[in-house]
């Protein structure tokens, strides 16, 4: 049987380019994803069935394409589903995350390795990249990612960056089991980058994350922070005596949250409370940051801590040379650097969040 060519009617010759591009779109349109951009295989669950599958797109309307594989594993046919249809998909967690959590917890405040640290956001970004999206589906740990890329970028100090991340996950529905943490984080950031609305928005109310410590107490040192921003004085003080009390052993809370608390007081007017924060302070850490800072704070207010010591104990707190510090000890003329708030004013009067200053050694 003669098959005869296909012919175009001279007037429609120009024509003729056209009619195979859309021939062609039609085609390419027929079929999924080739299998090149698949991920897996993994187990994907519906509601009557399981089984071994790769990943390969996401449509628009929201269903999945995957390539299901044969019983003995090579692969099968390319099927799509509906979100709705898939319960979730068993996706191993990858082995370099745990390479990323030990970068992320490495000792000590300065760089990173660098060659180390950029291979890490590579991997990161590609595999968020890859699953970002399958990432609304139970199982796909595309969120364990942003949540290590973020809080690599925390480690580096782009909280900025790392903020981002955060709201990411935080935006996700449904909520992903990083949810909570990246609230928390979130909080911490925005605290650091002295949004204090966000940070108690964030912070305020949530529980504890009695599980972890540490973020537990980054957590109220940031909460406490914004309080102070907005000059909530009684908020702030009760969130950094919660440090001291409950958790004064965690990293060095205690020194640091009794600091915090001495500016609360001078605002608030507690004077001898004031006075026995500085006496329990420099009993505590004695030769420390904090302590440089609470004998700096007591010479800044020396009038009336003066008169509430001679009150509590029969004692000055501060000498009649400005030289002498609370201890009866000639005070470190190497006074810790300061930043995050400004110096306090020079009516010995706090005024407001600005008249707050914390040592580097303290934040």
């Amino acid at each position: 049987m003669s098959h005869r060519p296909l012919h175009f009617h001279p007037s429609l010759r120009s024509l003729r380019p056209l009619f195979f591009l859309c021939v062609l779109c039609v085609l390419c349109g027929s079929f999924p994803l080739p299998a090149r951009a698949q991920l897996g295989p993994y187990e994907v669950r519906l509601a009557n069935d399981r089984f071994q599958a790769h990943l390969l797109k996401r449509e628009k309307n929201g269903d999945v394409w995957l390539r299901r594989l044969k019983p003995d594993g090579t692969p099968g046919p390319q099927v799509g589903y509906a979100r709705a249809d898939i319960l979730g998909i068993r996706m191993p967690r990858p082995a370099f995350f745990t390479n990323v959590e030990a970068l992320v917890a490495a000792p000590g405040t300065g760089p990173l390795p660098p060659q180390a640290t950029a291979r890490a956001h590579a991997l990161l970004d590609q595999y968020v990249l890859q699953t970002r999206a399958f990432r609304d589906i139970p199982g796909v740990v595309s969120d364990e990612a942003l949540y290590l890329k973020a809080r690599l970028q925390d480690r580096q100090g782009q909280h900025a960056e790392a903020l981002a991340g955060y709201e990411a996950i935080r935006a996700k529905d449904p909520p992903s089991a990083f949810a909570d943490a990246a609230r928390i984080r979130a909080g911490i950031d925005h605290s650091r980058l002295t949004n204090a609305v966000e940070a108690i928005e964030c912070l305020d109310g949530i529980p504890l994350p009695e599980e972890d410590e540490a973020l537990l107490s980054d957590m109220l040192f940031a909460l406490g922070d914004a309080y102070v921003r907005l000059e909530n004085w009684d908020r702030a003080l009760m969130t950094y005596l919660s440090l001291v009390v409950f958790y004064p052993y965690v990293g060095n809370n205690e020194a640091r949250a009794l600091s915090r608390t001495l500016p609360c007081y001078a605002a608030l007017g507690e004077w001898e409370s004031c006075y026995r924060a500085i006496q329990d302070l420099l009993a505590a850490a004695p030769g420390t940051p904090a302590a440089a800072y609470a004998e700096t704070f007591a010479q800044k207010h020396a009038k009336q801590l003066g008169s509430v010591g001679e009150f509590v104990d029969g004692k000055r707190i501060v000498a009649d040379t400005p030289a002498t510090s609370i201890a009866g000890t000639t005070a470190s003329t190497n006074a810790p650097s300061h930043t995050q708030f400004n110096a306090p004013s020079d009516d010995d009067e706090p005024s407001g969040a600005d008249d707050v200053e914390y040592p580097d050694e303290l934040l």
